[in-house]
């Protein structure tokens, strides 16, 4: 939908941890899935919690 919700977060962190582990969706077998994360991730209220994760995950050595 258009509008953002606890669903598109709950969704997403999901897909975020799979990231951290180092598995990505392949674009070409799902692209909308992979346009609705990117869109997202793209938010920067999403952005910013993304980057402080991963620069806590860096520092533990993960």
């Amino acid at each position: 939908g258009d509008i953002f919700s606890i669903a598109d977060i709950s969704t997403a962190t999901h897909f975020v941890n799979f990231a951290h582990a180092g598995f990505k969706p392949d674009e070409k077998a799902y692209p909308n899935l992979t346009r609705y994360l990117a869109g997202i991730l793209a938010r920067p209220s999403f952005a910013a919690c993304i980057e402080e994760e991963t620069a806590l995950l860096k520092k533990a050595g993960l």
